[in-house]
């Protein structure tokens, strides 16, 4: 059975995370604080959606994933996570290790973009996950 006590907790990290880059001002990232506060916060999201993932992969006797990439590609196989969701998170994964090896070649436009455009899938996977734990009960 899924420990959904700690499936909550990682949905309420990405959800913290989300607001959080939703409501900084995007002028905000010329400083410096708040630009590794950002950076810092999109770790916690793609962090949160691996553990989710890799729970309900392991709950559900899933395959067994190989990397990060492909624990959203076995949730997509599996019909967790829909075509349009997968599409948009996928290229996000490079975003992760980046953000965890290579943090100081992030540029700021690059943040922006993200938090422009990237913020609704990141919800979009916390509703669908959330779904997927009420068709559990």
């Amino acid at each position: 059975m899924v420990n959904k006590e700690e499936i909550f907790h990682r949905l309420n990290e990405i959800k913290q995370a989300t607001d959080y880059l939703r409501k900084i001002k995007l002028g905000d990232l010329d400083n410096r604080e708040k630009f590794l506060l950002s950076r810092y916060h999109l770790q916690i999201i793609l962090e949160a959606m691996f553990t989710i993932g890799n729970q309900i992969i392991a709950n559900k006797v899933f395959r067994k994933p190989a990397s990060y990439k492909d624990i959203l590609t076995v949730l997509y196989e599996n019909k967790i996570l829909k075509k349009e969701l997968y599409s948009r998170l996928i290229p996000l994964v490079d975003l992760r290790n980046r953000l965890v090896h290579t943090y100081w070649k992030i540029p700021k436009e690059e943040l922006i973009e993200i938090v422009r455009n990237e913020l609704i899938y990141f919800e979009k996977f916390v509703r669908t996950i959330l779904e997927c734990l009420d068709h559990e009960a």
